[in-house]
């Protein structure tokens, strides 16, 4: 049997599950044979995916290496889902991530899958221990600095730490520790992992995003060590200012005859040079005596305070420049800030450390032409530093406040049409109660509905999310729907009701009778009067039928030497002839036949009015069988929208899915046979189900194959740019960024701790870059990005905020408020740099 240990292991590593696991399953499933094929089921190879996850996955199932990789990915997925439960985990391997499909058969793969599980840690006989630490290192490394170790282990504890791990280091140092401690084994199930009651609760905040581990045990000295030496190096700084004023005076008032050498010259001489030397002596005892870590601070110290506004003479000066004829250009704008900064840097040298020994005029000098030299190269200095205080800015923020940071990119992106979405979001209806629509639904913003049609793309949970979003709004209308429609038994009592009140009105008009006149003797000859009154008698004989009607009574024309004829009309006659015409109206439009169908209305019409004026009983019993026929009505109109649509597909919900154009079909062609009309309120509540899907369409109204929109989806980090920017840290630039944090360190490591201390530094620095550039901080972006698409209200803070800002003017950055803190560079660090200088 071939060894696949080393695929387990490196799937594992990359997965951070641990492999004995993902072995147990292979055994389990295929008794690790990589070409095992399940007659009934179709599942195929090593771990025995079925056809669609495989396609799924785009693997090759018999390829131990890519069905273990694939196993182990899905196996990461289900520990997600289930907060690190690895028999949950393993349940879903088997029957699928729906507990409601977990049974008896779930409950024995679970049991077998564990013992052969403890099997292999127990005997180990494939020669694995388990893997790790999979994933970040960090606490490890923090370990080996506590312990002090030239450089960082390369394996984190066996033990994983549960959560992020840099939350545990805040934690730790928030909670006083002395140094990092190893991560206590967890509360275990059957298969010796965590149980989800000893998993550790979610966290949230700065703590859930920064990592694990603990402080050093000096942590709170080296941080009083280097406030004291930023203080050193604002104060000596002042104070050489400060002497370089009394050496200057003392120098002025020897100048004057009869003072040079009198008592007053040479105090004022001795004052001076005293002050001179023991500046120059504190500084000289802080370099032998402070730390390396206090040494830096008392260099950067100066650098960040705001000491140095006098560097804003510099634009006095270019603004001088500049007023002069022929320098208003771009030439004149560079020539005034050059000298500006030469002369502040010039200046602010006479702050520059002072050696008493030698000649004090001559260093001022000295100091005052290096000093104008820094001062006027600084301000490309100023902009590097203020870049790299924006590329801090973009890495520290997402992970610092991933929330914030998603919301305001999302809302940068919509722009100027912000305020407007606002507003949409706020007087969005609810036009079905319980339906919730989306960020992009409610918004209606074309920006909004790329981003969620990409998160969906990207994101298997926020697909999740939106699909079960779906099929609870789609339960709403169909709940609501229903309620319209009613039970058989309230329309049965609906029916009784309007027989109550309209049979009796019509029985008693039915019966009345009176004398017609000529116009209508003449009308009853028209053929189309003849036909409606045929048809008025077949009307009465099916009421007969049923035992109920009045027959109806017809005139008669005289006919002589027989009868005088009679004039005689009843309820019934007028009233049949009614409903026949207006059943001959209907057929003649279903038939195109207009022109007929105008005659016969004009007939209808005045048959109704002769009732009107000879049998006033019959509208009053029109009147109440209207009446009675609304709730009718509304609940038949429910009932044939809901048979129209009940034949369509079931979703997850069990009810059938409601679309916009066949919903609209059902509503109009219901509403034909609601001759009376419909309740109101039911209208309205149906004509909302109508606008409620329109407004859900909203989420597929760009979908267009081929278009930009269709390639922006599919493009790699096409959804990161469009919200975070060009320099979002992902891909090639993130590496950069890890690599330069590695650097970084061993650097630091190196100045702080001497030689030995790079590999440290270079080993915390490959940590941390990793943890910047981890998929921990895309991860967490994507969970709130999905929260801010599925819940409008929680961004409309970010859309009112982009609103009331002017354009780009709430971008305000960490590294734009570094960079205004760096302007002062240009005035203090010429005197630090020249004091940091051997003298010849």
């Amino acid at each position: 049997m071939a060894d696949f240990t080393p695929i387990f292991q490196a799937a594992g590593a990359q997965y951070n599950v641990d492999p004995a696991i993902l072995h147990a399953i292979a055994m389990k499933e295929s008794s690790m044979n990589p070409v095992a094929v399940n007659p009934e089921t179709g599942a195929t190879g090593l771990m025995q995916f079925m056809p669609a996850p495989a396609k799924a996955f785009g693997i090759d199932p018999t390829d131990p290496q890519q069905s273990i990789f694939a196993a182990a990915h899905m196996f990461r997925q289900n520990l997600d889902r289930f907060n690190g439960n690895v028999e949950s985990a393993v349940a879903a391997n088997f029957a699928g991530p729906d507990q409601k499909n977990w049974g008896p058969k779930t409950s024995q793969y679970v049991d077998q899958v564990s013992g052969i599980f403890n099997s292999l840690k127990q005997g180990s006989p494939t020669g694995m221990q388990p893997q790790q630490g999979g994933g970040d290192q960090l606490l490890a490394m923090a370990q080996g600095i506590a312990q002090g170790k030239a450089a960082a282990p390369v394996a984190a504890p066996q033990t994983a730490p549960a959560g992020d791990p840099l939350m545990a280091m805040a934690q730790g140092i928030a909670q006083g520790k002395t140094q990092p401690a190893a991560p206590s084994a967890p509360a275990t199930s059957g298969m010796g992992t965590a149980s989800p009651q000893a998993a550790a609760a979610p966290q949230s905040g700065l703590a859930q995003d920064l990592a694990a581990g603990g402080g050093s045990p000096d942590s709170w000295n080296d941080l009083t060590q280097a406030v004291g030496g930023a203080a050193h190096g604002i104060g000596s700084m002042v104070s050489n200012t400060a002497n370089l004023v009394e050496k200057g005076v003392a120098s002025g008032v020897n100048a004057i005859p009869g003072v040079r050498g009198s008592s007053v010259g040479n105090w004022l001489t001795n004052t001076a040079n005293s002050d001179i030397a023991a500046q120059a002596a504190a500084d000289q005892q802080f370099k032998q005596t402070a730390s390396p870590g206090a040494q830096a601070a008392a260099i950067v110290g100066p650098m960040l305070a705001p000491l140095g506004g006098a560097a804003r003479a510099a634009g006095v000066i270019r603004d001088g420049v500049t007023a002069l004829p022929l320098m208003g250009g771009t030439l004149g704008r560079l020539l005034g800030a050059g000298i500006g900064n030469a002369a502040t840097g010039a200046a602010l040298s006479a702050s520059s450390q002072i050696d008493p020994s030698q000649d004090y005029w001559s260093q001022v000098g000295h100091n005052a032409l290096v000093g104008a030299g820094v001062g006027a190269g600084m301000p490309a200095a100023v902009g590097a530093a203020t870049g790299v205080g924006r590329a801090v800015s973009n890495v520290a923020r997402p992970i610092l406040n991933p929330r914030a940071y998603v919301g305001e990119g999302l809302a940068n992106a919509i722009g100027d049409d912000a305020g407007q979405v606002a507003g949409n979001i706020r007087s969005a209806p609810t036009f079905v109660p319980g339906s919730v629509p989306t960020t992009a639904q409610a918004g209606a913003n074309p920006v909004l509905v790329q981003t969620e049609k990409a998160q969906g793309n990207a994101s298997p949970e926020f697909k999740t999310a939106l699909t079960q979003r779906a099929i609870d709004n789609n339960d709403a209308r169909w709940s609501t729907l229903m309620g319209v429609a009613g039970t058989p038994a309230d329309l049965q009592a609906a029916q009784t009701a309007r027989a109550a009140a309209a049979q009796p009105l019509y029985d008693s008009a039915h019966q009345a009778t009176a004398n017609v006149g000529p116009a209508f003797m003449r009308y009853a000859q028209i053929p189309e009067m003849q036909e409606a009154m045929q048809r008025a008698n077949g009307i009465a004989s099916l009421d007969a039928a049923v035992g109920r009607g009045v027959p109806p009574v017809w005139p008669t024309p005289p006919v002589p030497g027989v009868s005088a004829g009679s004039r005689q009309i009843n309820g019934a006659a007028l009233d049949y002839t009614s409903r026949a015409l207006g059943d001959m109206i209907s057929e003649a439009q279903r038939t195109g036949a207009t022109t007929r169908a105008g005659a016969l209305s004009a007939l209808k019409s005045n048959v109704d009015n002769w009732m009107g004026m000879y049998v006033p009983g019959v509208q009053q019993a029109r009147t109440a069988y209207a009446a009675g026929s609304v709730p009718i009505n509304t609940m038949e109109v429910g009932q044939q929208i809901a048979n129209g649509l009940g034949t369509r597909p079931m979703n997850a919900g069990g009810v059938p899915e409601l679309q916009l154009n066949p919903y609209r079909t059902a509503f109009t062609q219901a509403m034909k046979g609601a001759d009376h009309g419909i309740d109101a309120n039911a209208l309205g509540t149906l004509q909302g189900i109508g606008q409620d899907l329109q407004r859900s369409t909203v989420s597929n109204s760009i979908r267009s194959p081929g278009s930009d929109t269709a390639y922006n989806l599919a493009a790699n980090g096409w959804l990161a740019r469009r919200l975070y920017g060009e320099n979002f840290q992902g891909g090639g630039v993130g590496k950069a960024l890890g690599m330069a944090a590695q650097a970084g360190g061993a650097a630091g490591g190196a100045a702080l701790f001497g030689p030995g201390g790079a590999g440290v530094g270079s080993a915390l620095g490959s940590g941390i870059g990793a943890m910047l550039n981890g998929s921990r901080v895309g991860n967490r972006l994507n969970e709130h990005l999905g929260q801010l698409l599925l819940n409008p209200q929680e961004f409309l803070p970010y859309l009112d905020a982009r609103a009331a800002a002017p354009a780009n003017a709430g971008q305000q950055t960490f590294g734009q408020a570094l960079g205004r803190r760096l302007q002062y560079l240009p005035a203090t660090a010429a005197p630090l740099m020249l004091g940091t200088q051997p003298r010849k």
